[in-house]
């Protein structure tokens, strides 16, 4: 006989899965699906309805009667309009655990499962204490689920309170006015006094403008914790017991003290739990945060605060290295690096020192995931991008911190990019973001994907992101670019003229063709200085880690050639589609013939090629001029 146990949820959102329930007897509320059988006697299910907590809970226990027993099966389900079914069977044998169970309704009972497959005839034996077990065990679960700490990632609750001296405090207020960051602190009196002391190390530095604190004093009253702050000279907002309930607004707060640092949108991108030993890395965690948000000054400063409060030295000391790397500061960096012996350290001075060999050798030194992804970008900047592919892979196989592994997502990406799966590199893309959300450099490699496909609106939706996330420059140049392609897109008078142009001109340039070139359409004695752009005739041997740089650099060549006045500039859609109606690739254009047709085609006098060359770590840009006239 098959016994199955079920516990439903009222709460519907916790499981959005149906539950595998089966009963034979045509007037159960269920689907009707068959129970299969080991023996002649048939699974009976009866309710028995509990409250605990919030939720009302039904457990499903099972009773044994012959096949031809007269008792008829109870309703399963009572009037229960939407809920989440877990299924204990199927728990215990490893199928899928939840499934929506919200599509079927019968008129009595208000509501009918769907039923997945039974379990196979071997399941029949599992002990019924043990499904039991699992019914209680998914019911705590249930509950847990319902209310749970938030994680990182996740948004933090919004709330408003008065601290204890009387000030409100507004979570979406002080996001509105965009600090740096926010931290949220949890913490009892009784062990919560050595991170207290060094968020006001934070707070004295850059808590009024840029760091924000927020305390909450968990089931502490006003009185006391006004003593608490005036003992330890505490005066960031603390909040009391009275004023709000944490656990009622964050979850169940079992571990203290604890620490939440927020981004300027709610978004948790650190968690810092407990105390002792690890409360140096509330201030190594707050440096380590403005390292990734690209402010390299405040990370410095903050670093060197904790290695003064006895924080791990390596730690701190890493930080700082990481972001004098950041900022350029090479020598600086390779000093910290030093005193510490990081390898991988030295590798990212070495990388970006534009010493590959080095940076090669020293990420294979370090054993390490960052030194495998540091390695990693060496080689594809080196243009081996196989040898890459395999050292990304191997750097996320072994543990880093989460900006580490971001960037190593982001090289996946980007390879995967260049070899035309779009696709699946956006996805790298946006699992690179959840792990670094200031990971500019994978917003706008996923914007450049969005772009050369045409998509201007999501491309300029995700360079917004990447503006709000941190300063970057070649996001607001891309950002500028793909607005005013999009106002010119949108501009429907303009592109009616230009259709008309290229017809036009298509016409010509065919005519031409014809006549040849010792008879021009329209021969000119001089003419004006025009010049068009055309796509580079070489294939450069530069990889650009940020996808849609030269896309960049070439349009914002043109603008700034244009914004002089000194020369008329060819309007770059109006060229990319007489090109595309033409036919022209790269490898056409470097006939001379077809050079001096589009030339006098376009009254150009002269056409610009774009074209990349690498010079140890700098990569440098090139026009190269034609004539058409000669």
């Amino acid at each position: 006989m098959h016994i199955h146990g079920h516990l439903c949820s009222f709460r519907r959102d916790a499981f959005p899965w149906p539950c595998p329930l089966a009963h034979h007897a045509p007037n159960a509320a269920h689907c009707g699906r068959p129970l299969h059988r080991a023996t002649g006697a048939t699974a009976k299910i009866s309710a028995h309805r509990r409250v605990l907590g919030r939720q009302s809970v039904v457990v499903w226990k099972p009773r044994q009667t012959t096949s031809s027993g007269s008792d008829p099966p109870p309703k399963i389900m009572d009037n229960v309009d939407q809920c989440g079914i877990l299924c204990a069977t199927n728990l215990a044998h490893g199928g899928p655990v939840f499934r929506d169970a919200s599509s079927a309704k019968n008129d009595k009972t208000g509501f009918v499962p769907r039923c997945a497959e039974p379990p196979g005839e071997g399941d029949a034996m599992m002990p019924l204490a043990k499904r039991l077990f699992l019914v209680a065990l998914t019911g705590v679960f249930c509950l847990s689920a319902a209310h749970a700490l938030p994680e990182k990632g996740t948004m933090a609750p919004s709330f408003v309170a008065t601290d204890i001296r009387g000030n409100q405090v507004d979570l979406d207020a002080i996001m509105a006015e965009t600090p740096d960051m926010v931290v949220l602190y949890f913490f009892t009196r009784d062990g919560g006094e050595e991170i207290a002391l060094r968020l006001s190390v934070i707070h004295m530095l850059y808590g009024r403008d840029k760091v924000r604190i927020i305390a909450f004093g968990v089931k502490e009253d006003e009185e006391a914790l006004r003593q608490f702050a005036e003992d330890l000279g505490v005066d960031y907002y603390i909040l009391s017991q009275q004023a709000i309930d944490a656990a009622d607004v964050y979850g169940p707060l079992r571990s203290l003290p604890l620490t939440f640092i927020l981004k300027n949108d709610k978004t948790i991108v650190k968690v810092v739990r407990g105390s002792g030993e690890t409360a140096a890395a509330v201030l190594t965690k707050v440096a380590e945060t403005y390292m990734m948000q690209g402010k390299t000054d405040e990370a410095v400063v903050i670093a060197e605060k904790a290695a003064q409060e006895g924080e791990d030295a390596k730690m701190a000391t890493e930080i700082k290295g990481f972001a004098f790397a950041a900022a350029g500061k090479l020598d600086e960096a390779e000093e910290a690096f030093g005193l510490i012996d990081s390898r991988e350290g030295l590798a990212r001075v070495a990388l970006e020192r534009g010493d590959y060999t080095k940076a090669v050798e020293m990420g294979d030194d370090a054993n390490s995931g960052y030194g495998e992804t540091i390695k990693a970008m060496a080689l594809m900047r080196t243009g081996k991008l196989d040898e890459a592919a395999s050292a990304f892979d191997a750097a996320l196989a072994k543990p880093a911190e989460d900006w580490q592994q971001s960037e190593a997502v982001t090289g996946q990406g980007r390879l995967l990019q260049e070899k035309g799966d779009s696709a699946v590199a956006i996805a790298r893309y946006k699992h690179a973001v959840s792990l670094d959300p200031y990971n500019v450099v994978a917003l706008s490699n996923e914007a450049a994907v969005h772009r050369s496909a045409g998509d201007l609106e999501e491309a300029a939706k995700v360079l917004e992101q990447a503006k709000a996330a941190r300063e970057d420059e070649l996001v607001s140049v891309m950002l500028r670019q793909v607005q005013q392609e999009l106002k010119e897109a949108n501009d429907v008078r303009r592109g009616e003229l230009i259709r008309q142009q290229i017809e036009d001109l298509k016409n010509r340039f065919q005519e031409m063709k014809e006549q040849g070139l010792d008879k021009p359409v329209d021969p000119w004695s001089s003419r004006p200085m025009v010049l068009a752009f055309l796509p580079s005739e070489n294939r450069t041997s530069v990889f650009f880690e940020r996808a849609g740089m030269d896309v960049v650099l070439r349009r914002e060549l043109e603008s700034q050639v244009h914004a002089q006045g000194a020369i008329q500039v060819v309007e770059r859609e109006m060229l990319d589609k007489l090109l595309q109606e033409l036919d022209l690739g790269s490898s056409e254009l470097t006939s001379q013939d077809t050079q001096l047709q589009l030339g006098r085609v376009l009254s150009a006098q002269y056409l610009g090629f774009v074209d990349f060359t690498q010079a140890g770590p700098d990569t440098l840009m090139y026009l190269r001029l034609v004539d058409t006239e000669t």
